[in-house]
């Protein structure tokens, strides 16, 4: 099923298939957009109606790394080793979650969103 023109509820199914391949593929995830104390998949349903509608999955680090990377950003420190190794991690972690939804049946892309980079957006599930 494509999401293209899919209703609320079931934006909101997609988003359950999608938790479950996650929890079994021993993933953690989420459905709030709040840092929590450990790196987790956030599973969001837009269902606004404009272009953004949809199911999106996110990795986030934890509160305490993601405050520790926000400052080296903003001092500028862009080359510190701390951030390069983040970002390593989260495009390891989009890499295995999205090996893992393709399993599912569920397919994704990167819609390359400057304000999350490592963001999916799903396309299709059964």
């Amino acid at each position: 099923m494509s999401l293209e023109d899919a209703t609320t509820a079931e934006l909101e199914r997609v988003a359950r298939l999608v938790a479950e391949a996650l929890e079994r593929a021993g993933i953690p995830w989420s459905p709030t957009e709040q840092p929590l104390d450990h790196d987790v998949a956030q599973v969001i349903v837009d269902d606004s109606d404009d272009d953004d509608r949809g199911v999106f999955v996110s990795w986030t680090l934890s509160v305490q790394e993601n405050s520790a990377m926000h400052a080296l950003v903003v001092e500028g420190d862009h080359a510190n080793p701390a951030i390069l190794q983040a970002g390593r991690r989260f495009e390891e972690a989009l890499d295995r979650i999205q090996r893992v939804l393709r399993g599912a049946g569920i397919a994704s892309v990167n819609p390359e969103d400057d304000f999350d980079p490592y963001m999916l957006k799903i396309v299709s599930a059964p």
